[in-house]
C-alpha cells in the first residue's frame, strides 16, 4: 500500500520576522515561528484529528515541513489545515506541494520529487482573490503595513504603555518576546552557560520594559555603534539532498541549528571572560534575532564585530563537521563545511530592516565568491564581508569602484587560511595589523585615507610603473618615508612580532595586506577566476573598521596609543 510524502514551506519568512518596529519584536517573530513548528503542528493534529491518520513527522523546523501519510487525501487535508493555521498565527503564506508517493527504501528519490513539487507550487503561487475593502481602516502602528485589528496596548499588563492600533501579528510577536518556555533565547543562554566556568559571568537579557536591546549593546562603543551579523551556510541544499533516510534528514536539521547556536555562543563566552566593557553592560552582549537551520541574524557589540565573526565562522566549520561525522548523520562528503558571513556596522538608531538589507547584499557577494572559488579551484572556503554605515547613511556607496582598475578595498576576505592566491587576502592579517599599528597617529591614518581615496581611476595597469599616474606614487612614497618605512629593513615574515616597532609593523602591514614592493605602492593584483583583473589594498579596509577590529580575547586597553 502506497504512502505519501507531503512537503510544505513558509514563504518570505524574513519579511514576516522583520515586519516590526523593535528588535524585541523581531525576536518574538523568530520565536513565534519556532513555536508554530513545534506546538502549533502538534495542536493541529489533535484538534483536527489528523493523528487518526497516523502521520510520520520527518521535519518540522525553521518553516520547513515533511510529513508522511497513509493516503493522498489525508496528506492534502493536513496541508490545507497547516497553511490555514499558519495564516492565522503568523499572517503569512505557507506553500504546500502536491503529495508524492513515498517509499522509505528510496527516501532520497522521494524527497527530491517532493522538493521539485514544492518549487513548482512556489512558482505558480496562489490564485487571485478579492481584497477586503472597508470604508474606515487603520494601519498597524508597529509594522506600518498590515491592517490593524484592535486598538489597545501591546502588553496588556503594562499600564504605562499607550494604547495604539495594532495588527494581530504584531500583538503575537510582542507576547512571544518573553520566551517564557526558553524555546529561543533561552536555548542560546543554555548553550552559552556550558562555556562559562564562572556562572556569575552569564549576564541576563537586557530589560524589555526600560530600553530596547540595541540601546544597551551600543554602550559598548563610545560612539554608540552596533553591529549586525548575517550568516548562511554554503552548499546546504546539496548536503540536505544527500540524506537517504528520514532519520538523517531529521538529525541533520537539528544538528545544523545546534552547530549554529554553539558557534555563536563560544566567541560570546570568550568576550564575557576577557572584556570588562562587555561585563559592564550587565546584559547579554549577543542577541540572536534569527537562528534556525543555517540562517543567522544577530546583534553584536561593534568594537569586536569583525573578530567575533571570524571566530564564529571557524567554530561553525568545526561544529558542523563534527555533527556530520556522527553515526546518526554520517554524511562524509570529503569537503569541509563552510559558511559565508557579513557584518554591518552602523549607529544604534539605524533601522534594523535596512541593516539586514545591507547585510544580505554583502552576504550575497561573499557567497558568490565562495561558489566561484569552489568551481575554479575545487576548494571550499569560508568568506567574510563587512560594511560600515556612517551616520544615518541609507544608500550604499557601491557600483562605481567595482569598475575601476585600482580599488581601495580587497573585500570580501577569507576566514580560511588555505584560500587560493589571486582572489584576495585573509582576515587574520587585517586583525593582527590593527593591533600592531595601535600607535599609528590619527593624523597619519587620515593621510593614508586621503591618499587611498585619491587612487587613480584610469584603466592603466599599476604594475606598469611608467603608466601609473605620476602624482600619486610620489605622495605615497613620501608618506611612508616620513614614517621611517624602509623596504630593505628586516625581512618580512607571515605574521607580526610583539617587538615590532611602528615602521616595521607598517611595512609588514603594507605587504601582508597587499603585495611586495615590486608591485607599485604595495597594491595587490587580484585575478578572481580570470574574469576580474584589478589592483587593491587592505589598508583602506583596516582604516574603515579601525574602531571595530579589536580582538575578542585581547583587552581593549592594550589598543590604546602610548
Amino acid at each position: 500500500m502506497s504512502r505519501y510524502l507531503l512537503a510544505a514551506e513558509a514563504d518570505k519568512i524574513q519579511d514576516f520576522i522583520f515586519r516590526a518596529a523593535k528588535l524585541r519584536e523581531v525576536v518574538g517573530g523568530s520565536r513565534l515561528l519556532a513555536r508554530f513548528c513545534d506546538e502549533g503542528v502538534n495542536a493541529l493534529m489533535v484538534h483536527k484529528n489528523h493523528t487518526a491518520a497516523n502521520p510520520e513527522k520527518i521535519i518540522s523546523d525553521g518553516g520547513a515541513f515533511r510529513f508522511v501519510f497513509d493516503t493522498k487525501e489525508q496528506a492534502e487535508a493536513f496541508g490545507q489545515d497547516l497553511a490555514e493555521l499558519y495564516r492565522r498565527c503568523a499572517g503569512g503564506i505557507l506553500t504546500v506541494a502536491e503529495p508524492v508517493e513515498y517509499d522509505e527504501s528510496e527516501f532520497k528519490k522521494c524527497n527530491d520529487q517532493a522538493q521539485e513539487k514544492l518549487r513548482e507550487a512556489k512558482s505558480v503561487g496562489d490564485k487571485g482573490a478579492t481584497a477586503v475593502h472597508l470604508p474606515y481602516i487603520a494601519f498597524c502602528a508597529s509594522c506600518g503595513s498590515a491592517i490593524a485589528t484592535e486598538h489597545q496596548r501591546k502588553i496588556l499588563s503594562e499600564q504605562s504603555e499607550r494604547a495604539n492600533y495594532l495588527c494581530s501579528d504584531c500583538r503575537n510577536k510582542t507576547e512571544e518576546k518573553y520566551d517564557r518556555d526558553k524555546l529561543f533565547l533561552g536555548a542560546f543562554h543554555n548553550a552559552l552557560k556550558k562555556h562559562l566556568q564562572d556562572k556569575n559571568k552569564l549576564l541576563p537579557l537586557p530589560s524589555l520594559h526600560k530600553r530596547d536591546w540595541v540601546d544597551v549593546i551600543s554602550k559598548a562603543d563610545p560612539r554608540n555603534y552596533v553591529a549586525y551579523l548575517v550568516a548562511d551556510g554554503n552548499g546546504m541544499g546539496k548536503l540536505f539532498s544527500e540524506c537517504d533516510t528520514p532519520e538523517k534528514l531529521r538529525n541533520l536539521s537539528r544538528g545544523l541549528t545546534d552547530a549554529l547556536r554553539e558557534s555563536l555562543a563560544l566567541p560570546c563566552a570568550t568576550m564575557l571572560k576577557k572584556q570588562e566593557a562587555i561585563q559592564g553592560l550587565n546584559a547579554l552582549p549577543v542577541i540572536p534575532l534569527i537562528l534556525g537551520g543555517d540562517d543567522l541574524f544577530a546583534l553584536l557589540p561593534a568594537p569586536f564585530a569583525i573578530d567575533f565573526t571570524k571566530h564564529f565562522c571557524q567554530t561553525y566549520e568545526e561544529k558542523l563537521e563534527a555533527a556530520l561525522t556522527k553515526p546518526e548523520i554520517n554524511l562524509t562528503t570529503g569537503k569541509k563545511p563552510t559558511v559565508a558571513a557579513a557584518v554591518v556596522i552602523c549607529k544604534s538608531n539605524y533601522p534594523h530592516t535596512l541593516a539586514h538589507q545591507r547585510g544580505e547584499a554583502a552576504l550575497k557577494e561573499a557567497k558568490e565568491m565562495a561558489r566561484r572559488i569552489e568551481v575554479h579551484s575545487g576548494k571550499r572556503v569560508s568568506v567574510l564581508n563587512f560594511v560600515v554605515v556612517t551616520g544615518n547613511q541609507v544608500i550604499a556607496d557601491e557600483g562605481e569602484e567595482t569598475r575601476q582598475e585600482c580599488r581601495k578595498s580587497l573585500r570580501p576576505y577569507f576566514v580560511s587560511e588555505d584560500a587560493p592566491e589571486g582572489w584576495g587576502t585573509k582576515i587574520r592579517p587585517l586583525l593582527e595589523a590593527r593591533f600592531a599599528l595601535r600607535e599609528l597617529p590619527g593624523k597619519r591614518r587620515a593621510e593614508f585615507k586621503r591618499l587611498y581615496d585619491d587612487l587613480p581611476e584610469d584603466k592603466k595597469k599599476p604594475s606598469e610603473e611608467g603608466k601609473f599616474r605620476s602624482d600619486w606614487k610620489p605622495d605615497f612614497d613620501e608618506l611612508i618615508k616620513r614614517l621611517g618605512v624602509r623596504d630593505d629593513s628586516v625581512q618580512p615574515d607571515n605574521s607580526f612580532n610583539q617587538d615590532d616597532d611602528l615602521p616595521i609593523a607598517l611595512r609588514k602591514s603594507l605587504k601582508l595586506l597587499g603585495a611586495n614592493k615590486k608591485a607599485v605602492c604595495y597594491l595587490k593584483e587580484v585575478t578572481r577566476g580570470m574574469s576580474e583583473y584589478w589592483h587593491g589594498h587592505g589598508l583602506p579596509d583596516l582604516l574603515e573598521v579601525w574602531d571595530f577590529a579589536y580582538k575578542i580575547d585581547k583587552a581593549s586597553g592594550d589598543y590604546e596609543e602610548d
